[in-house]
């Protein structure tokens, strides 16, 4: 009788070469866990880890892996973690990946992947953390996203040819962000005034885009925010004296922008605020 294996854990054990799927003598189909991150592991991911099917967690981040994500992954419907971050791979994100219902991480930043956010994202209504930073992702931001009720980080920055407006879905629907990264991006219009029902939000970065018009003042019912990036864009009016309620606010960065008048003196009483005009 074969031996089942539950769990393939291979991390930080220098591995090079390409990632074996075959192995006789041992019933991997039985899977629940591959790791095998920051190794040297090189060459596509395999089509055949689709087949996997009891597979929960896919954890290949910090390799030189290569090649496209392979749309035999929509198979894996039991899986709850896909981290692929800090590789070289190409090509879009398959729309396929709607199927996997129960995922809850998603993380593929650091790598190369083109073409838009795909819309079926919305699907994946267990979704709570969505790592795709620092990739070449085009298009606009899906307003969809806002159906991923249970999000609590989104981080999609640094994706510099990623733009249109900021859905104010995000902020109707998303109360339970923590962190939401959409800086060093080609975003324009302005700061949704519903970003003020994210009470949960510690860390908002939004600097590095196209925004204009004034700071909203609902962003003063951000009572657990701790960092407010909104520096080099093209808000203009002042300072809202809102802000000062923020007692938690540790960073306020507004430089390269177009408002005007004094800083709130408000903002003085905050004795550990650092303030970048």
């Amino acid at each position: 009788e074969r031996p089942v294996v539950t769990r393939l854990l291979l991390d930080d054990e220098v591995l090079e070469g390409t990632i074996p799927m075959e192995l006789s003598g041992i019933a991997f189909e039985f899977l629940e866990i591959i790791s095998m991150s920051n190794n040297t592991l090189k060459g596509s991911i395999p089509s055949s880890l689709g087949t996997f099917y009891n597979l929960q967690e896919l954890n290949l981040r910090e390799n030189q892996l290569t090649g496209t994500l392979p749309t035999e992954l929509e198979e894996l419907l039991n899986l709850e973690v896909l981290n692929l971050d800090r590789n070289s791979i190409t090509g879009s994100i398959p729309w396929e990946f709607n199927s996997m219902h129960l995922i809850e991480e998603l993380s593929l930043f650091d790598n190369s992947i083109t073409g838009s956010i795909p819309d079926t994202m919305e699907q994946l209504r267990n979704l709570e953390l969505l790592y795709l930073e620092n990739n070449e992702l085009t298009g606009t931001l899906p307003s969809g996203l806002s159906k991923c009720t249970r999000l609590r980080e989104l981080r999609l920055r640094s994706n510099l040819q990623l733009g249109g407006t900021i859905p104010p879905s995000y902020g109707d629907t998303l109360v339970d962000l923590v962190v939401l990264y959409l800086d060093r991006m080609a975003l324009s219009g302005t700061i949704p005034t519903s970003f003020g029902k994210l009470t949960k939000l510690q860390d908002l970065q939004l600097y590095e885009n196209n925004l204009g018009g004034p700071v909203p003042t609902e962003l003063g019912n951000l009572q657990e925010l701790q960092w407010l990036y909104l520096d080099s864009n093209y808000l203009n009016g002042s300072v809202p004296v809102e802000l000062g309620e923020l007692r938690k606010l540790r960073f306020l960065y507004l430089s390269e922008n177009g408002l005007v008048g004094s800083l709130p003196q408000q903002l003085g009483q905050l004795t550990m605020l650092e303030v970048s005009l």
